[in-house]
């Protein structure tokens, strides 16, 4: 289907209402890739262990993926899709903090309840 989106859909339906309130009719609502990242996250039961708070959204890997890709010097705003460098720095802005930490894995398992 044609769009000038990279990341774009065709609704169930579209009311006249949506259809004046974007800018084609094929572009997605601001949370729609956040709410159908969630509920893939959730069916494939990944982070299962975590409460819903801390598992990681569609826009917190997305960003990790952009300092991973600075951090190696490449320009990340490829992957980001962004028409702008202004965009995806948005996304870098607070992670030059991020500090990896690397543990030993211990064979020892904790004792049965």
């Amino acid at each position: 289907m044609p769009s000038p989106y990279i990341v774009h859909r065709t609704p169930e339906r579209l009311t006249a209402t949506q259809r004046t309130a974007k800018d084609h009719w094929t572009c997605i609502e601001p949370d729609f890739l956040s709410k159908k990242f969630d509920e893939a996250r959730t069916k494939a039961g990944a982070y299962a262990g975590m409460s819903v708070s801390e598992r990681p959204g569609f826009h917190q890997i997305r960003a990790l993926g952009i300092k991973l890709y600075k951090d190696a010097g490449i320009d990340p705003q490829g992957l980001a899709g962004h028409a702008s460098s202004v965009m995806t720095k948005n996304y870098d802005v607070g992670h030059d903090e991020i500090r990896w930490v690397y543990v030993t894995a211990s064979l020892e398992l904790p004792p049965k309840p």
